[in-house]
């Protein structure tokens, strides 16, 4: 049976008087590529920054690694890529390079070995042109490819997602959702929150639907009707957008 990478148990968040989440419970285990879809303001991103711990947890239990998320010790473990527009101030003065070695020492490795494993992201991303460019100076294409090269940097055994395309070419986009499923393929385990269902059902093997109060997750297979799935959480006025 695969390792449980993640645990979520009766979890429940609310903003003032607002809930956004109630009593949800899921486990994602190593390998999964799960996608968390739903409407604005259903709590995905809340969902995902909870199990991230960068929000305190109001009740209920998540365990990363079998660890309680508010006192991991395995951040080394973790990448996280937000929605590229709000994931870096663009006018800091700092190369490409600079950015994903100090993201890499940030979290406790020396000076040689963030160097070998900058260099090496850069590599594996094949922007070894945009190294010593100034990061406010490249294409929104191009910043988005740092950020994955500055998330795989520390070879992460998961990496959260927060609509990681919004604000990027097609080329681009294809780009990013490639190196996922690559990455994927390779055992890393994805968890994504996107409005790109296509994307979503392109390439995960879970999908979870969040809506107001509600929480339901598929096994997306040949038996998955996600049409029906979706209509039968949300209503009738709920419709796919090609893209």
């Amino acid at each position: 049976m695969k390792d449980k990478i993640l645990e979520v148990k009766d979890i429940s968040f609310s903003y003032q008087k607002s809930q956004v989440i109630r009593n949800i419970s899921f486990d994602i285990l190593k390998g999964d590529y799960i996608g968390i879809i739903g409407p604005n303001g259903s709590g995905k991103t809340t969902l995902l920054k909870l199990c991230l711990g960068l929000i305190p947890l109001q009740s209920g239990e998540i365990k990363l690694f079998g660890e309680d998320i508010q006192k991991s010790t395995q951040r080394k473990k973790i990448s996280y890529i937000s929605q590229k527009s709000n994931s870096f101030n663009i006018s800091f003065p700092a190369t490409v390079a600079e950015v994903i070695n100090s993201s890499i020492i940030s979290l406790g490795y020396d000076k040689k070995s963030a160097s070998k494993m900058t260099d090496s992201a850069i590599e594996k991303i094949g922007i070894e042109k945009l190294k010593n460019k100034m990061i406010g100076d490249l294409s929104g294409g191009e910043q988005q490819k740092a950020f994955i090269a500055k998330a795989i940097a520390t070879s992460p055994e998961i990496i959260f997602l927060d609509e990681p395309t919004v604000g990027i070419d097609y080329g681009s986009e294809q780009f990013f959702y490639n190196t996922m499923h690559q990455l994927n393929s390779q055992g890393v385990t994805i968890f994504m929150v996107s409005h790109d269902i296509s994307a979503v059902t392109s390439y995960t093997n879970k999908i979870a639907c969040v809506g107001e109060n509600t929480f339901h997750i598929h096994l997306n297979d040949e038996n998955l009707d996600m049409q029906q799935s979706m209509t039968n959480i949300y209503g009738n006025n709920m419709s796919f957008i090609a893209h």
